[in-house]
C-alpha cells in the first residue's frame, strides 16, 4: 500500500501571492499572523482536497534565532504550525507530520545544498545572535533531552567506519535541533519529519533526539542526481545506516526529498538494501498493509508508539525537477530532451509505478517537495489508489 504525502507548502503559499521573504524563516514567516495561519490552513486543504493524507508543517526553518532576526515574538509559534495542519485535517484519518529542516536551512547561505558543516566542531553562529554572546543555558528537561540524544548518537560507530561519514558536528546539532523537536511533538505532530537533511550528522543528531523523545519520525535526505551520494557527498546507504543505528525505535521511514524526480529509484533501491540489513524482520517479507483503510505510514507510527514492532517505510518526495535562475530569481522547467527535464503530469505517473517497483515490496510513502503542488499530489493518490486493495489485513 502506498501512502500518499502532501507536495511543497512553502511554493504554493508562494503561489498563491503571499510573500515569504528572502530570510531565514521561509513559511513559518506566516505562522506570526491569523492571516498568516489561515493562508497555511487553506494551503494544507488543497493538497489533502487532491488527496495527500499527511499535512507537513510549515516549521522547515523556524527557530528562535531566525524569527529573533526578524523582530517577531517566537512564542508558541513553532506550534502553531502544528495546529494549522491539523486544522486543516480536520474530519479526515490523515496524519500530521511536523517538518524540522536541517541546521543549514536556519542559517539561510546555501549551506542546506552543500551541508559541509557536518564536519565542524564549532556550531556556526545563527542570524540574529550576537558575535561571543555565550549560550543561553538549557532549561532542566530541554537540556535532559540534549545529554539523552547525545548518548544515544555516541554509540553510531559502525556506520561511521563504513561509510566514513563525518559526524563531528553532531553534539551541537543535538542541542539546537532538541527544542525544535520538542516543541513539535508537544504540540501533538503525529510523526517529526526530518527532511532535506544534507549530511548524515544531520540524521544522526535528529534521530538521536526522537529516540530521546519517544516520537515517531522519519529521516528524509538531500541527494545529488546520481541517487547514491548526500549533498554532502557521503554515501547515502552509510548516512542511511548510521540512522538506523542510533539506539530506539523512533524512526518509522527513512527516504528523500527535494532531490531532482531522476535520483528516486536509486535511492529507493539503496534505503531498502540498507532496511533489510538492519531491520530484517521489517523488510519488503513482512506484512506491512494497514488495517482498518489506515495507510502503511499511520500504521507504523501507530505501532511504533504502542510499541509494537512496525515495518520501515521508504519514502520519496522529490522537486518538480525545475532549475533555478539566479538572475530571474525563479524556477524554470528544463525542456524536454535536455539532461534533467522537468516531468510532466504524464511523467510523474510513470514515475510512480517506476518508484513503487524500486521499493520491491517495502511499504512507501509518496509525494512531492518545492514546485510540486495538488495536481502532482492528484496523480501520485490515482497512481496509490490503482494498486489499493479492496479489503486490508493487518
Amino acid at each position: 500500500m502506498v501512502t500518499v504525502l502532501d507536495g511543497g507548502l512553502a511554493t504554493l503559499l508562494e503561489a498563491r501571492g503571499h510573500d515569504l521573504g528572502t530570510g531565514h524563516l521561509w513559511s513559518a514567516r506566516l505562522l506570526a499572523t491569523a492571516e498568516g495561519c489561515e493562508a497555511i490552513r487553506a494551503a494544507h486543504g488543497e493538497f489533502i482536497e487532491a488527496g495527500a493524507e499527511v499535512s507537513t508543517t510549515a516549521s522547515y526553518q523556524a527557530s528562535a534565532a531566525g524569527f529573533l532576526s526578524a523582530g517577531i515574538n517566537c512564542a508558541g509559534l513553532i506550534e502553531r504550525s502544528v495546529e494549522a495542519a491539523r486544522a486543516a485535517s480536520k474530519g479526515s484519518a490523515g496524519l500530521v507530520a511536523g517538518s524540522v529542516g536541517p541546521f543549514g536551512a536556519c542559517l539561510a547561505d546555501g549551506s542546506e545544498y552543500t551541508g559541509r558543516y557536518g564536519r565542524s566542531r564549532a556550531r556556526p553562529r545563527l542570524p540574529g545572535e550576537a558575535p561571543d554572546k555565550p549560550a543561553a543555558p538549557e532549561p532542566g528537561k530541554t537540556a535532559a533531552l540534549v545529554d539523552d540524544a547525545i548518548g544515544r548518537a555516541s554509540e553510531v560507530t559502525s556506520a561511521v567506519a563504513e561509510g566514513a561519514l563525518g559526524l563531528e558536528a553532531v553534539p551541537w546539532l543535538v542541542q539546537f535541533q532538541a527544542p525544535r523537536c520538542a516543541a513539535l511533538a508537544s504540540a501533538g505532530c503525529d510523526v517529526l519529519a526530518m527532511e532535506t537533511l544534507p549530511c548524515a550528522a544531520d540524521a544522526v543528531a535528529l534521530a538521536a533526539v526522537a529516540n530521546a523523545l519517544r516520537h515517531p519520525c522519519w529521516v528524509s535526505f538531500s541527494v545529488r542526481r546520481d541517487g547514491m551520494h548526500l549533498v554532502s557527498g557521503e554515501p547515502l546507504a552509510a548516512a542511511c545506516a548510521a540512522a538506523l543505528s542510533v539506539p530506539g525505535l523512533a524512526v518509522v521511514g527513512v527516504g528523500v526529498n527535494c532531490c531532482h524526480p531522476s535520483a528516486v529509484s536509486r535511492a529507493l533501491a539503496a534505503l531498502g538494501a540498507v532496511v533489510d540489513r538492519l531491520r530484517p524482520s521489517s523488510g519488503a517479507a513482512s506484512p506491512h498493509v494497514a488495517s482498518g483503510g489506515r495507510s502503511s505510514l499511520a500504521s507504523a507510527v501507530a505501532r511504533c508508539r504502542r510499541g509494537d514492532a512496525f515495518p520501515t517505510v521508504l519514502l520519496a518526495y522529490p522537486n518538480a525537477g525545475e532549475a533555478w535562475d539566479a538572475a530571474a530569481r525563479d524556477w524554470v522547467p528544463v525542456a524536454r530532451g535536455e539532461d534533467g527535464a522537468t516531468p510532466g503530469l504524464d511523467d510523474w505517473r510513470r514515475l510512480a509505478e517506476e518508484w513503487k517497483a524500486a521499493a520491491a515490496g517495502h511499504p512507501l510513502a509518496l509525494g512531492g517537495c518545492c514546485r510540486a503542488g495538488p495536481d502532482v499530489v492528484a496523480v501520485l493518490r490515482a497512481a496509490a489508489d490503482a494498486q489499493r486493495p479492496a479489503s486490508n489485513v493487518a
